[in-house]
């Protein structure tokens, strides 16, 4: 994006962001690029993947570990839900 007011709300001039581009600018899936796209903060780090023109597939599948974690807390949720009696439709 060449819109400054993008560039600054993402905040690509601080030394985190600037950290985050040099490892999505790394070709291919590193262990360092995964933790940064589940871990990150969502829209700076979506914004500075768009901005630097990274592959939208490469994103997705990067993001793809974060089922490990949101799948088992969604169960135990539901299954907390029910054994304790919150939900009559159960």
């Amino acid at each position: 994006s060449t819109k400054v007011w993008v560039r600054r709300a993402c905040g690509v001039h601080t030394p985190l962001m600037r950290a985050i581009e040099r490892v999505l600018r790394r070709p291919g899936l590193s262990f360092g690029k995964v933790m940064i796209l589940c871990g990150g903060p969502d829209w700076p780090t979506s914004v500075l993947a768009g901005i630097l023109g990274i592959s939208v597939f490469q994103c997705e599948l990067g993001t793809c570990p974060i089922i490990a974690s949101v799948v088992p807390l969604c169960l135990s949720g539901s299954f907390y839900l029910r054994r304790v009696g919150y939900g009559e439709v159960w």
